[in-house]
């Protein structure tokens, strides 16, 4: 039967190892252009990366058929060909971790990443290898009011191969689920730093720049204290409703510099103890219409010179 040694199970195998080159599949399916140790040259000008042929991917028998894979340029791949020994229909199995081969870019075999690690290093992420991955920086103590203080977590990012199932992106997006005994964290990085993160009994969230909290409800549920720290100012506006306080069985306690409060409607102040005010300079007291002052016992007016008039 013709061409029936040039089908994959027809006659033998023929396998491949190899370089990711490329991973741009027009198709949008997962495809990626593998060089091939032993079939294909090194030589770029001899054989460019766009006269590869595509090579499909194979995913986990957990997935299904929508499931699209991605491949890093510079990944040890094995495979074999569906056509035999035309060699143009290649199928990627595995990967096979190692080390990187030359970032010569100017060559085949080679990691073609916008910023190629060294050659010689690991395949593999840091993080999963939970060895020379890069340390945090964490923040310093922040003071509350009160005499309250707190400080970030720390030495929470303490992975040991082989616990740390870590996936990290060409650009440095990370995603851990570390299991590494009483350090088991679950953490979500991207390339700037910014992360959330659970380990232990405590969660944290943290970000270089800003944080945006967008929603039509807010509930807030704390059980004991709440500490807060602001480098800058405190700026609260509602727009429509109401603002209410509730103090349950506690004081308020206002400690500022200096205090600007502007009121356009009323004030109504219902004290069912006693006021004590104290002014170490003096007191101003301007009311544009009337002022009356009523007491159910004595008025008291104590002075060194009282003016009246």
């Amino acid at each position: 039967m013709i061409g029936q040694f040039n089908f994959i199970g027809q006659g033998g195998s023929y396998w491949f190892i190899g370089v990711v080159e490329a991973v741009l599949d027009p198709e949008n399916m997962g495809r990626v252009k593998v060089r091939c140790f032993g079939i294909h040259t090194e030589d770029k000008t001899a054989l460019p990366t766009d006269a590869l042929p595509w090579a499909l991917v194979g995913t986990s028998p957990n997935g299904n058929s929508s499931d699209i894979g991605h491949l890093l340029l510079g990944t040890v791949v094995y495979g074999i060909f569906l056509d035999g020994i035309d060699m143009q229909m290649p199928l990627v199995q595995l990967v096979i971790p190692g080390l990187h081969v030359s970032t010569n870019t100017d060559k085949g075999f080679s990691n073609l990443k916008p910023t190629p690690p060294t050659a010689k290093t690991h395949t593999g992420n840091a993080f999963a290898r939970a060895k020379d991955f890069p340390k945090r920086t964490y923040y310093p103590t922040m003071e509350g009011a009160n005499g309250k203080s707190f400080t970030e977590p720390q030495n929470t990012q303490q992975p040991k191969y082989p616990y740390n199932n870590a996936t990290q992106s060409d650009s440095g997006q990370l995603f851990e689920m570390d299991d590494t005994p009483n350090h088991e964290r679950l953490s979500l990085q991207d390339r700037y730093g910014n992360y959330f993160e659970f380990h232990g009994k405590n969660a944290v969230l943290k970000t270089i720049e800003g944080l945006y909290n967008l929603c039509k409800n807010y509930y807030l549920g704390i059980a004991n204290d709440r500490i807060t720290a602001i480098g800058g100012g405190d700026y609260e506006k509602i727009h429509g409703g109401n603002k209410v306080i509730e103090i349950a069985n506690g004081d308020y306690i206002l400690n500022c510099k200096n205090a600007n409060i502007t009121i356009n409607g009323d004030v109504t102040l219902n004290v069912t103890g006693n006021v004590n005010e104290t002014v170490n300079g003096n007191h101003t007291l301007s009311v544009s219409g009337n002022s009356t002052i009523e007491a159910g016992g004595t008025l008291s007016l104590n002075g060194s010179i009282i003016l009246i008039g």
